[in-house]
């Protein structure tokens, strides 16, 4: 059972627009802060935690930001660009299998849903 993936409150958006504020700004350290507070006001958010792992992606702490995205894919396994982002940083990290399936499902909600 998945949660509304795009659940927000007031301050997450907020902090939301924040982040990818100080993240086009690549202000990296900046906008993870800000979508960390946007997870604690909702942590069930599927995208704030897809864009909170596209910082740690930036500032390369891949197993974090894996660790971000498969919590995307908890909330919401149809988050196309959570699986796209986990199949780029499965690849970054030598997981070439993993990261084609991740690849894989990508285009099947992209590209047959």
């Amino acid at each position: 059972m998945t949660v509304d993936s795009n659940k927000w409150n007031e301050k997450a958006e907020i902090a939301f627009k924040k982040g990818e504020e100080l993240l086009e700004l690549e202000h990296y350290e900046e906008a993870l802060e800000a979508f960390l507070r946007a997870i604690a006001e909702c942590p069930e958010n599927a995208e704030v935690w897809n864009n909170k792992g596209v910082v740690l992606w930036k500032l390369e702490r891949h197993e974090e930001a894996l660790e971000a995205y498969n919590k995307a894919l908890e909330i919401n396994p149809e988050e196309a660009v959570a699986w796209y982002n986990k199949s780029t940083v499965l690849k970054a990290l030598k997981r070439d299998h993993e990261a084609k399936k991740a690849l894989d499902k990508h285009d099947e909600l992209v590209f047959e849903g």
